[in-house]
C-alpha cells in the first residue's frame, strides 16, 4: 500500500515555522483517516494510518504577502492536469488575477 501525504505547497517559504505550520494542519493529520475509515468498506484497500505532513521545498515563491491565494490556485490547477508547479511564474501573476476577476464575474450565481 503506497504511503499517505499531505503535501504542503507554501508560496511564502519562511513566513511560518515548520512546528507552526504542522499545528494548522493537525486537524487534517487527525480527520482524513477518520472520514476513510467511515466511506470505506474494504479496509484492506486503503490507509487509514495517519497521513505525514511533507512540505514541499523549492516551490515558486510569491513575491508579496497578498499573491498567497493565486499562488494556491495555481498549485491545485497545475498538478490536477500533472504539470510542474515550478513553471509557475511570478511574473504572470497578474494576467492569473484578470483571469480568475473574469471567471467569477462571469459565473452565474443565482441559486
Amino acid at each position: 500500500m503506497e504511503e499517505r501525504a499531505i503535501f504542503i505547497f507554501d508560496s511564502l517559504n519562511g513566513h511560518i515555522r515548520q512546528a507552526a505550520l504542522e499545528a494548522y494542519f493537525l486537524p487534517l493529520h487527525v480527520v482524513i483517516p477518520l472520514i476513510i475509515k467511515s466511506h470505506v468498506t474494504d479496509e484492506s484497500k486503503y490507509s487509514t494510518e495517519n497521513f505525514k505532513f511533507m512540505n514541499m521545498k523549492d516551490v515558486p515563491q510569491q513575491m508579496n504577502g497578498f499573491d498567497c491565494g493565486i499562488f494556491a490556485n495555481k498549485y491545485v490547477e497545475f498538478l490536477q492536469v500533472n504539470m510542474d508547479v515550478n513553471t509557475i511564474r511570478p511574473d504572470y501573476v497578474l494576467v492569473w488575477r484578470k483571469k480568475l476577476t473574469t471567471e467569477l464575474l462571469a459565473w452565474d450565481f443565482e441559486p
